[in-house]
């Protein structure tokens, strides 16, 4: 099992436990899939909207058995389900948006995504994340690590 960490960090320091992948000077790259579509869970008690969760799916062109609102948020990794928290999770992320998953042999098991802004553009970028993809280095592209070059491009991810 492999465990990676994802971050888009505004300017803010990285923590050590950190998996930065570099950035790849053409398009963002898959370095796995969910070879099981994931239960996607969004925290009733964070910030993160529903709707804006099934935004990023759709934006990201990636179909999803079922989005739900839960209660009561475990903040952990656990198999075949994204989670999608915010301040519930404040220990965990001291970043602007982050995505924690685990894989092997080239399938997601688990992850979890923390936000702690509403910005769109982050949840969308963490969501990426989430479904295996890289950064880039190209400008206004969605997987760009660097808020300043964050944008609604996606090229190379249909």
């Amino acid at each position: 099992m492999i465990l990676i960490l994802l971050s888009l960090a505004f300017g803010a320091g990285l923590p050590e436990i950190n998996v930065w992948f570099p950035e790849e000077e053409g398009v963002p790259t898959k370095i796995a899939q969910w070879c099981e579509p994931p239960v996607v869970n969004v925290c009733k008690d964070s910030e993160i909207k529903l709707k804006d969760v099934e935004g990023a799916f759709l934006f990201l062109n990636q179909p999803v058995v079922e989005i739900r609102e839960v209660r009561n948020c475990h903040c952990q990794l656990r198999l075949g389900e994204i989670q999608f928290a915010s301040t519930t999770c404040k220990d965990i992320s001291p970043l602007h948006g982050q995505a924690i998953i685990t894989y092997s042999d080239g399938c997601i098991s688990s992850g979890i995504v923390i936000i702690r802004t509403q910005e769109p553009i982050v949840l969308t970028h963490e969501t990426g994340h989430a479904l295996g993809w890289t950064h880039t280095s190209l400008f206004n592209h969605v997987m760009n690590p660097e808020y300043e070059g964050v944008g609604w491009f996606k090229l190379g991810m249909e």
